[in-house]
């Protein structure tokens, strides 16, 4: 996955956008009391760089309202995101609004420029819900739009953009795992290094990183929903755990951690500080490594820019400056 900086790691969990018709909008309803508004499909190049977005002209002069509206009825009792990508016309700044199941009104500044916009909302079970997108008193009289990608989803957070043509499509989880390391990991020692960015932290926290798939040699790197950072080591039981009670790290951070280890002798660096050791312990000989996961659940909640195995224990100054930011 390449973002616009750097090569990244993009980890996610398994997504359905419930919307069927996600480029295409004649399920939608068009109404208002205004000027009047229309839709126009195929009307201008979309972020995937073909001509398939469509156009939206709100209008709501002379009235109260104009709008654009979905609406799709839950199976299920819970947080979803809906999303939509939006741009003026004619490179103007415009302001609207979007809501989406009880969400209230969510103002939107849009430009030239195209911009995905998310708003979160409470389904209920067996209730029509509709995702607008609107103009009242506090939105600017008449906006000229393009957009795309229309996507609802069941979660607190939006996941990357599902295509969807006549049907609701699920993507798979991620599963970043490198098996049969044994020649990048070594027997009773090592160091782990792995770089990137917080984009949330959900009811399990995060896991960026784990070497292992049981307790009888496992080493697992977990971000707690407090921010806390915890590493763990195991061989059969726990041998070592070391937690950064006070170096949290929180949403829209950036973060360096890397561990050493061998028997005896563990420690965890968080962006060029020592966080703690543990002298106590018989360091496990892990043969498989997941980024993002631990088991079989996704504990993925980061985009990922670099991870390193390095099969010795480094010394504590090359791990304060791998990871110093």
């Amino acid at each position: 996955y390449t973002d616009s900086s750097c090569p990244a790691l993009l980890l996610e969990p398994q997504r359905t956008n419930l919307i069927p018709h996600s480029e295409y909008f004649n399920a939608w309803i068009l109404d208002g009391n205004g000027g009047g508004q229309s839709y126009t499909q195929n009307y201008s190049t979309s972020p995937e760089g073909v001509q398939n977005a469509s156009r939206l002209q709100l209008n709501k002069s002379g009235g109260s309202y104009s709008r654009f509206r979905f609406n799709y009825t839950s199976g299920a009792t819970e947080t979803q995101k809906a999303s939509i990508y939006i741009k003026t016309n004619d490179a103007s700044s415009k302001t609207i609004s979007l809501r989406y199941a009880g969400s209230g009104r969510i103002d939107k500044s849009i430009t030239g420029d195209w911009s995905r916009f998310y708003v979160t909302g409470s389904a209920l079970n067996g209730v029509g819900q509709d995702f607008e997108v609107f103009l009242d008193s506090n939105n600017s009289d008449i906006v000229d739009l393009s957009i795309y990608g229309a996507q609802i989803e069941a979660g607190s957070y939006a996941t990357s953009y599902i295509p969807t043509y006549g049907t609701s499509v699920t993507r798979s989880k991620d599963d970043c795992t490198i098996s049969n390391t044994g020649d990048v990991i070594a027997d009773s020692k090592g160091s782990f290094y792995i770089e990137g960015k917080i984009d949330f932290l959900d009811a399990n926290g995060i896991i960026p990183l784990t070497a292992g798939i049981n307790t009888d040699n496992l080493f697992y790197l977990w971000i707690r929903t407090s921010g806390v950072v915890s590493a763990e080591w195991y061989d059969g039981v726990l041998q070592a755990a070391i937690n950064s009670n006070t170096n949290v790290i929180s949403v829209g951070d950036s973060f360096k951690i890397a561990v050493g280890y061998q028997d005896n002798d563990f420690v965890l660096y968080i962006n060029g500080t020592l966080i703690g050791t543990d002298t106590s312990g018989t360091a496990p000989s892990p043969t498989l490594l997941r980024i993002g996961k631990y088991n079989v659940d996704n504990y993925t909640g980061g985009s990922y820019t670099k991870a390193m195995v390095f099969p010795t224990r480094l010394s504590n100054e090359e791990l304060a400056t791998l990871t110093t930011i």
